[in-house]
């Protein structure tokens, strides 16, 4: 009621569909069987998918599209029932190859069907394995990161692509389409009404989780050395700076050099030749 406190018995009889039993928590009273006879609860439209993209390049061989479903309503969402779409284009005679690079309810979990609407749309359907646990309002699937390429790694341009967007942190996008039971809960598509979209009609692609290697942990002694190198500084660098180049002058002529080493050698015999002068003056006396 209006004061947040009391139950509107009409508004409760009116959601009684919705109810489930709580796990882990003690009932009160008979669950109504009508509760139970649906394996999958009915399912608030509140339903929203953020995007981004992990490969933006106009041109490609692989797109990289990644997703969050999340439950922004009141009522717990049933993986099993929600399918995405992705719409793409590209030759149709071209086939391509889907693979789900990591997910956080598990690739396992995540399979991807290329298909074509009557109306000659390509489109990328994203839906899950049943089993999984219904997703409750406020909660998310976390991040599916998934990708495609031609099944010859040809290049392929994906700019021009209805659900292609360049963005690279996650934002509500409504140019890919959730559908609940086959019916558009979310998004938009390029003219097509949610009737077009087959439920089961391709053979699902088998998915191909990427394996990442195991964690190594370093040894104490890496870790010592590891520390002693990030200890050392190091040397700022320095951008050249422009330099002043002047002309080369070369020494003076060789003739020059010649002229003084001559001058000096007839100093060194005109001043022999005094000094035995005079020794041959005194002799004589």
């Amino acid at each position: 009621m209006d004061d947040w406190r009391t139950v509107d018995p009409d508004k409760q009889d009116l959601l009684s569909g919705y109810q489930y039993p709580l796990i882990g928590i003690e009932q009160i009273g008979p669950e109504p069987a009508a509760r139970l006879a649906s394996p999958t609860p009915p399912v608030s439209r509140a339903l929203g998918v953020l995007y981004r993209n992990a490969n933006p390049a106009e041109i490609s061989r692989d797109s990289k599209p990644e997703f969050i479903i999340a439950n922004r309503g009141s009522t717990p969402a049933s993986l099993d029932a929600i399918d995405l779409f992705y719409w793409f284009n590209d030759d149709d005679d071209q086939s391509f190859v889907f693979h789900c690079d990591w997910a956080e309810i598990g690739c396992a979990n995540v399979i991807g069907e290329f298909q074509s609407s009557p109306s000659g749309s390509r489109y990328l359907r994203i839906h899950f394995q049943s089993g999984l646990e219904p997703l409750a309002p406020g909660q998310d699937t976390g991040e599916i990161k998934i990708r495609f390429n031609r099944a010859d790694w040809s290049e392929f341009r994906q700019a021009d692509d209805y659900s292609f967007s360049p963005a690279t942190e996650y934002r509500d996008w409504e140019q890919v389409a959730l559908a609940v039971n086959g019916q558009i809960v979310w998004g938009s598509e390029p003219g097509l009404s949610s009737t077009d979209f087959p439920s089961d009609t391709v053979t699902p692609v088998p998915v191909t989780p990427i394996r990442t290697a195991p964690a190594i942990t370093p040894t104490l002694e890496e870790t010592q050395a590891r520390e002693e190198i990030s200890s050392v500084p190091t040397l700022p660098t320095t951008t050249p700076t422009s330099q002043t180049h002047y002309p080369y002058s070369p020494p003076g002529p060789v003739w020059e050099m010649w002229a003084v080493t001559a001058l000096a050698v007839f100093a060194a015999f005109a001043t022999g030749f005094l000094i035995a002068a005079i020794w041959l003056g005194r002799k004589k006396r």
